[in-house]
This record gives C-alpha cells, structure tokens and sequence, in this order.
C-alpha cells in the first residue's frame, strides 16, 4: 500500500457506506465488517484504507473505505470472497452507499487517521 504522500488523490475513490443495523446484530455486523477489512478487502491491489464507525445513537454503522481508483474498487466487487462478505453483511443490516471522488485532506496536529503532507509542524525544512 502507497505511503499517503506517495498516492495520486486525483485517482481515489472513498465508498461510504451507511448501513442500518438492529441493536441485536450490531455487534456481529461489526466484527464481519471488521474480518472482511482485515482479511479481504486489505490484501487486494488498490485498497488503500477504511475505517469502521457506529452512530452515537447506535442505530447505523458506516464503512468509510478508500481505492486507489474506480477500477480498483469495482475488481474488489468482482472478488469471489468480498462479495460473500458483502451478501452476509447485507443479510445482517440495510446498505446505502455512496462513491465519492476525494477533493482533499487536512489534518490538525493531532489528527488521528490523517496523515499530513509534508514536514511534521515545527519541523526544520
């Protein structure tokens, strides 16, 4: 996987995924989410990131998952393995998906999950 400062963001994908889920597969909808990351969707080429929320209200979890482009994610639809990830967890909660194209990032010093673009602040250039 490229080094942020390495990827061309004119290329990425973000696929945000909001999923409505009962309070009473919550729990396992996350932990399938959580394997279909770790274990599929993070050893195919182009995957470059994503990240797992649950709602404060609890009612809603969100996949927010980023390509390196659009081919990259649809070959990931393709995937034998993803996709029967993919139907379980449509089996467990509602999916609404949205692709986007990534404008831009920014970070504060004490970002979590971003990585800054060039020297850390206070660095000597």
């Amino acid at each position: 996987m490229p080094d942020s400062t390495e990827l061309d963001h004119s290329s990425v994908v973000t696929m945000i995924n909001v999923f409505t889920v009962e309070p009473e597969h919550q729990q396992r909808f996350i932990e399938l989410l959580q394997h279909v990351t770790d274990d599929v969707m993070g050893h195919l080429t182009g995957f470059v990131c994503a990240s797992v929320l649950l709602s404060m209200d609890g009612r809603k979890v969100v996949n927010y998952s980023q390509w390196d482009s659009q081919q990259s994610l649809a070959s990931m639809l393709l995937d034998p393995e993803a996709d029967a990830c993919i139907r379980e967890l449509r089996a467990l909660g509602t999916p609404a998906p949205v692709l986007c194209k990534l404008v831009s990032v920014r970070a504060g010093a004490g970002s979590l999950g971003c990585r800054r673009r060039g020297p850390p602040a206070g660095a000597n250039p």
